[in-house]
């Protein structure tokens, strides 16, 4: 299916969403398709590019380890995101379609909130954090796992600042980038009297099921 929507990006038909679902977003898809104009159109080809989303999400771990840990850590860290458990080995290349930007979005999105930590305030760090949350909202609902630590992050730089006042700027461009990458989201929810809010999930409704 993941392959079919590549093909159809190649002949200039755009969909938000997973064929026949209101969540999923296709930014792996175009990703695939892209690949398939250089390399052509081949399974092999579309698990690369989820082996290379892989890759990039094991360096971005890298990234934000060396920001906690020594720099001999954060290499086992990297590492060991890299082959362990053995269903993300499993998974690594596995064309679902949309978790491997989920996963790529989440964590630059912490790794741009410990910039922000760490003093920099500047428009470019603030516009790609927000870009990549919108991107993570549409490709999966799963970013919100993300939530939590980049909250707590993001807090302890507001708590650090001297002057709340340096973070208006950068904040309202961050929100404004946001909705940019969430735009076929955003698209696509405005035309489905937000579908992909109303069927999230559509049974059972007690937590204990949920959760299970």
């Amino acid at each position: 299916v993941v392959g079919l929507m590549a093909q159809d990006a190649l002949h200039g038909h755009f969909q938000a969403f997973y064929g026949g679902q209101a969540y999923g977003g296709t930014a792996e898809p175009y990703l695939i398709a892209s690949a398939f104009l250089v390399f052509g159109q081949s399974a092999v080809v579309a698990e690369i590019v989820e082996l290379v989303l892989t890759a990039v999400a094991t360096l971005l771990t890298w990234r934000i380890a060396l920001r906690i840990v020594p720099p001999r850590i954060a290499v086992l860290t990297a590492a060991l995101a890299w082959v362990a458990p053995a269903v993300a080995v499993r998974d690594s290349v596995r064309v679902y379609g949309f978790r491997g930007v989920t996963m790529v979005c989440g964590l630059l999105v912490i790794l741009l909130a410990m910039r922000a930590l760490e003093g920099r305030r500047d428009l470019l760090t603030f516009g790609c954090l927000g870009l990549a949350v919108g991107v993570g909202w549409w490709s999966s609902p799963e970013i919100a796992y993300y939530a939590v630590p980049v909250g707590v992050i993001l807090a302890l730089a507001v708590a650090r600042s001297p002057h709340w006042r340096e973070w208006v700027r950068p904040g309202c461009f961050a929100l404004g980038t946001a909705a940019v990458g969430a735009l076929p989201w955003i698209w696509a929810n405005v035309g489905s009297h937000l579908a992909s809010i109303r069927t999230q999930p559509a049974s059972p409704s007690d937590f204990g099921s949920r959760f299970g």
